[in-house]
């Protein structure tokens, strides 16, 4: 468990009118600020005190579709959208029932195709797949088909989110190189845009240099009207309504916090010295919001998931934990959450390392997982029901 603290503090930040994407005008927001206390060192825990039930679906993709890492999960009415930024470059699409419908996998340079998949957001509404390339914006159709493609109106966008119709939330990394951003936008990090225009709606770049680069995957969520965001080192989260900030969720390590300073002084190679990691802690952020859980992710000896319930600011931190409630695994690679199913994504083999003799009578992960060869199941989606 850790602490919570609140706050009222009065927030500047530049925004400009909805409507007019040209006219910038400065508003005085107030903002109420969240402290978690994560200095205390973390225990292992029992799941049964955070989830209620565990289930297992296993996937078998057809001949000539593979995966070869989950960096981001999207589901809407049922089905399901993985994908793979890293090395496929493609999104599958499965049913509710793991089933094969298709894929976005449209490696190119011609109309409809793409050098690189940056990023994908799923249009509920419109039932399209938009795909973020580093020079271009595509989408397809829920079974993969292409249907058109634009320009990015904010140059170096780098992540983003379809947040309502025709509007998005474009992510440009703080420490981005100046020449590669616009000069008029080289301050923000956040950027609402109806493709027309865009504006800032945060902007807080980190000054400290030499910060390296992170491959970011899952650093906004949007429930509704509300947004989330924050990313590698920051120790805020951010949360928007209608687009504008309302609260900021400080993660308090104490004398563990990384001095980004370091970074200015020694250089990125830090993060390769396992000595001095054992002395600072991060966040790494892995951000999931549904409304009332808020999931993140942070560096402590090791990955570390941060749930917090921000009804009743009942929050925990599990770095490892032991599963009373079936014997299955006793870690999450937690990839979406909706109406308190947590979904985390496996391969095979991480389940055939589980030791059969240290299941009790009341094990019932298994379910087949342990005996179906590689060939039979190409990974395994386990959902947490959270109490």
């Amino acid at each position: 468990m850790c602490l919570l603290k609140k706050y009222r503090v009065n927030l500047m930040f530049f925004l400009f009118v909805a409507c007019n994407y040209d006219n910038k005008i400065d508003v005085e927001q107030e903002a109420e600020v969240e402290v978690l206390d994560l200095t205390k060192q973390n225990n292992v825990v029992l799941i049964s005190d955070i989830f209620d039930s565990i289930s297992y679906l296993p996937v078998r993709l057809p001949q000539g579709y593979g995966i070869g890492q989950f960096d981001k999960v999207e589901i809407s009415d049922g089905q399901i959208f993985v994908g793979d930024f890293y090395q496929s470059n493609q999104v599958l699409i499965l049913d509710s029932l793991g089933n094969c419908l298709g894929s976005v996998n449209a490696l190119g340079e011609g109309p409809g195709e793409y050098l690189q998949l940056t990023d994908f957001s799923i249009d509920r509404k419109d039932e399209n797949i938009t795909i973020l390339a580093p020079n271009k914006i595509l989408k397809f159709d829920f079974l993969g088909n292409f249907i058109s493609e634009s320009e990015i109106p904010v140059t170096g966008a780098y992540k983003f989110i379809s947040a309502s119709e025709g509007e998005y939330v474009f992510y440009l990394p703080s420490n981005m190189a100046e020449e590669l951003v616009e000069n008029r936008i080289a301050d923000g990090i956040l950027y609402k845009s109806d493709m027309k225009g865009s504006v800032p709606i945060l902007s807080q770049r980190m000054k400290s240099k030499n910060i390296p680069f992170f491959a970011e995957r899952n650093i906004l969520s949007l429930f509704g009207n509300e947004l989330v965001f924050s990313n590698h080192f920051s120790d805020t989260i951010y949360l928007f309504e209608d687009f504008t900030l309302r609260k900021k969720i400080v993660l308090e390590f104490g004398n563990r916090k990384f001095p980004l300073k370091d970074f200015s002084e020694k250089g990125p190679d830090l993060l390769n010295d396992r000595n001095y990691l054992e002395n600072y802690n991060y966040h790494a952020p892995n951000l999931f919001y549904d409304g009332e859980f808020l999931i993140s992710r942070y560096i402590d000896r090791g990955w570390v998931n941060l749930l917090l319930n921000v009804k009743t600011n009942k929050t925990v931190t599990v770095a490892e934990f032991e599963n009373d409630l079936d014997g299955g695994l006793n870690y999450m690679n937690i990839k979406y959450l909706n109406d308190n199913q947590v979904y985390c994504f496996h391969f095979p083999e991480e389940f055939r390392e589980l030791q059969n003799d240290k299941l009790d009578e009341h094990a019932v992960f298994d379910g087949g997982l342990s005996r179906l060869s590689k060939e039979e199941m190409s990974f395994v989606i386990v959902k947490y029901h959270l109490k």
